[in-house]
């Protein structure tokens, strides 16, 4: 955006610019169940306002059932494993649904850059852009790094 020469119109100082890092985090859709509006409340709370965009919220919303599908599938698996008989062909194909749902999960949250090194190169990225703006749980200065 180029500087205007002169002084600002009425309009212009009359204009308030949102900063959509402060915004409200978005609601979940009716759609989902409790325990998956939970975990779009959980992964929504946990990143900036301005993280999840409008062409985003599909894909956060089938990331939130594939997140509690995974999770009713490893309670099926404890449940089988705790059992006296253990069905092979039944533990096999609970394993692979379990396996499923994990490919699933991790490509929708690298499609949304919920992965940890997604969330470092953005805050970074922010950090530069906004000093003081961060987060204490994404501000990277207060953990002692590996080498130190």
């Amino acid at each position: 955006m180029t500087q205007k020469r002169g002084r600002k119109s009425t309009a212009e100082l009359s204009t308030v610019a949102v900063d959509q890092r402060f915004r409200a985090p978005p609601e979940p859709p009716k759609s989902l169940s409790r325990l998956q509006a939970e975990v779009w409340r959980e992964t929504c709370r946990r990143l900036p306002g301005d993280w999840f965009r409008d062409h985003h919220l599909a894909l956060l919303r089938q990331y939130c059932r594939h997140v509690v599908a995974a999770d009713r599938v490893a309670s099926l698996i404890k449940h089988v494993e705790s059992g006296e008989a253990l069905e092979l062909p039944d533990y096999d194909r609970l394993l692979k649904m379990q396996e499923r749902e994990s490919r699933i999960c991790q490509a929708l949250a690298t499609a949304m850059r919920l992965t940890h090194q997604s969330l470092d190169k953005k805050v970074a990225a922010a950090k530069a852009r906004t000093p003081g703006c961060i987060p204490p749980e994404f501000d990277g200065d207060s953990a002692p790094k590996p080498w130190e």
